[in-house]
């Protein structure tokens, strides 16, 4: 999927084809990740029964070519991926085929259509004294927030926390830059948002936004934590 390095809006990005694209791809380049539960261990049914990995990393120590549904299956490859990548891709010397894109990029329309949309003029500001028959759902709260996400000048770092607004961030919102969004990740760290939104607030350019979504499952840390580490 590589979520970030490629634009939500690119041709070729498979987010929100995740479930068909692990389920039908026959060889997967894992890059600098672990195949854990997020990637569902690597096992069938979540990917193809079949399917072989070339796990990528620059610690040795982090890949693990252990497979207990498809033994054989996994193929490591300790180095950079600055450099490993385009050797990889020297020796496929083609393009993707055209019916898998055609058929992710079909799968991702399917999804992009059944997500909410909406616009300004959907919610009436109470001061008009109008009424509004807009109905505000949990699902509905990220299209919006998606709607004002776009129309800062440059794209922000989203760092989201809460169990069902963690997993809703993933699916609603897009992500347009590497390292551009943030979440309890692979060991489940909830209490880090605010500490991740403070670091990168911190380090980023006066004219770069942090958004921090967090939902009521969240952990909230003592300010004096998030200041010590």
């Amino acid at each position: 999927m590589g979520r970030g390095l490629l634009d939500a809006d690119h041709p070729l990005d498979a987010t929100k084809a995740r479930s068909f694209a692990l389920s039908q791809c026959d060889v997967a380049v894992v890059v600098g990740a672990r195949l854990n539960w997020l990637l569902h261990f690597g096992d069938f049914p979540r990917w193809r029964r079949d399917c072989r990995f070339i796990l990528i990393n620059v610690d040795v120590g982090e890949i693990d070519t252990r497979s207990t549904s498809n033994p054989g299956s996994m193929y490591g490859l300790c180095g950079d991926a600055k450099v490993l990548l385009p050797m990889l891709v020297r020796r496929l010397r083609r393009d993707p085929p055209v019916q898998w894109t055609k058929k992710i990029s079909q799968v991702v329309q399917r999804q992009k259509e059944q997500i909410p949309r909406w616009e300004p003029s959907q919610l009436t500001i109470a001061s008009t004294g109008q009424e509004s028959n807009f109905e505000l759902r949990f699902d509905e709260i990220f299209p919006i927030i998606q709607y004002h996400l776009d129309l800062l000048p440059i794209y922000p770092v989203i760092v989201a926390e809460g169990a069902n607004t963690m997993d809703k961030c993933r699916v609603h919102l897009s992500v347009r830059r590497p390292r551009g969004y943030l979440d309890a990740g692979t060991w489940g760290t909830m209490g880090c948002a605010l500490g991740y939104a403070i670091a990168n607030a911190l380090h980023a350019e006066p004219h770069e936004f942090t958004v921090v979504i967090q939902g009521n499952a969240c952990s909230i840390l003592p300010p004096r934590a998030y200041i010590e580490y």
